[in-house]
């Protein structure tokens, strides 16, 4: 491209982003989807357009920030924004017990979070919202479908209850219900809605009751631009979400490590070597475009049943850092035959008389280790010699191959074995010859081709 073509270029990257950063009423909103690899910088976009989307109010006619809806995530970003420009709100039924933690798992301090508040409904969680700042909002961990949404389904041939065999459904359809309730009762102000991973509320392959409502959502995201609603969402990969959603999405936005769409304006490999922070975006138009990088922080880890449910099986209920909760078990002793493990480790007893028995690792179930080879120290430690084990290798098999037979005369040099009639066949040959019954024909002789390449070439 040429140097012309490159400033051009830029002049359409800053016009693009222009219309999906600053919203005017006569426009209305706008659907914008964000593809790249991770590392390419899609958080950090969405962080940034966070804190820059601006609107025209349609009363005063003047700029002002416009107010953000962020989703909740377990792993989250939102502690990079500063914090006054940031308002937590966490159901009801999990406020009392949501906890968040850094990258090191320390818990995070009132006076360190942002502002709380919890919310019951919809209505009132909508009453609350703080405008012109993010309002970073985490689902319920429980969700139960509404009777509306039942009878929605109703309405497309499919009977309620036989789709949702249990009222409660993915806590993220809490959101449908939310843009849903915006667009027949929001106020005519403009309010900007960010889902970073957008592929776990539009799955590109959903089943179940999943499916209609995903049907459901792409309807209410038709909606959104003439209610002043704008959506921005990111994922790897436009293949990543449901195909009934992606023709909804007026603003494209291509990052490092992503391919386009066949039908995009921009090349299908274009991005793949985009540096991070710079952009291709289109719509009635392409162009590219960078933001700055902004301050990194930890990564915020949220609770909110006050603990982490994605706990490794075994669990033995330990109180310790790491721990259960629970109580120590009581030790095993160590008397006879001990259980073989691929690595023996001695464990902190934290003052036990005994140590607590390892579990068996490498599946050896029936094997076990004499006492002899077994020993402990002062501080109940428990060591293994296996030197003491003396076992003997079992003998390895040798492969033994039958010897290919052949039979000199006949020409028949083919590998046999015993069940098969080609020696025998051979012989009853050779012996016809012999006795001058049949006439053994020579072998045909290829006739030489003199024309060779050079006397070809002349």
């Amino acid at each position: 491209m040429t140097s012309a073509g490159v400033k051009r270029s830029y002049l359409q990257g800053v016009r693009l982003t222009e219309e999906i950063s600053y919203h005017k009423p006569n426009s209305g909103g706008v659907t914008v989807g964000v593809y790249g690899s991770k590392g390419s910088g899609k958080t950090t976009y969405l962080l940034t357009l966070a804190q820059t989307i601006c609107c025209e109010n349609p009363f005063t006619k003047q700029e002002e920030k416009e107010t953000i809806l962020w989703r909740g995530r377990s792993n989250d970003y939102w502690n990079w924004i500063p914090k006054e420009n940031v308002q937590l709100f966490i159901h009801k039924a999990d406020f009392n017990r949501a906890i968040f933690k850094d990258d090191v798992l320390n818990v995070m301090q009132k006076e360190d979070l942002p502002p709380m508040e919890a919310y019951t409904s919809i209505r009132q969680l909508y009453s609350r919202l703080r405008a012109g700042k993010i309002n970073v909002i985490y689902e319920p961990t429980t969700y139960t479908v509404s009777e509306r949404i039942k009878k929605m389904v109703q309405k497309r041939g499919i009977t309620g209850d036989e789709l949702f065999k249990s009222s409660e459904v993915d806590p993220v359809i809490f959101w449908f219900e939310m843009m849903d309730w915006l667009v027949h009762n929001k106020n005519p102000k403009f309010i900007s809605i960010i889902f970073d991973e957008a592929d776990e509320l539009f799955p590109a392959s959903p089943g179940g009751a999943r499916w209609h409502l995903n049907l459901w959502a792409k309807d209410v995201i038709k909606d959104l631009r003439r209610r002043r609603i704008s959506l921005f969402m990111a994922c790897h990969g436009y293949q990543d979400l449901d195909g009934r959603i992606k023709p909804k999405i007026q603003y494209k936005v291509w990052m490092k490590g992503s391919v386009t769409m066949p039908e995009s304006l921009v090349k299908r490999q274009a991005p793949m070597m985009l540096e991070p922070g710079t952009y291709y975006i289109e719509r009635d138009g392409w162009g590219m475009h960078s933001f700055d990088k902004i301050e990194e922080k930890t990564i915020v880890l949220g609770y909110l049943d006050g603990q982490d449910g994605r706990d490794d099986f075994g669990d033995t209920g330990d109180d310790r850092p790491g721990g259960g909760g629970g109580k120590i078990p009581p030790p095993i002793p160590p008397s006879g035959p001990s259980p073989i493990s691929s690595s023996v480790e001695s464990l902190d007893t934290d003052g036990l008389d005994q140590p607590i028995q390892t579990p068996i690792a490498n599946g050896l179930a029936n094997m076990t280790i004499p006492s002899e080879c077994i020993s402990y120290d002062k501080n109940g430690k428990m060591s293994i010699d296996l030197t003491k084990l003396n076992i003997a290798p079992a003998p390895r098999k040798r492969k033994v191959r039958k010897a290919p037979i052949y039979h000199k005369k006949s020409y028949l040099q083919k590998r046999t074995n015993n069940k098969d009639n080609i020696v025998e066949q051979a012989k009853m040959y050779d012996a016809k010859v012999e006795m001058g019954v049949i006439k053994e024909e020579p072998l045909p002789k290829y006739e030489r081709n003199d024309k060779t390449t050079d006397e070809i070439d002349k």
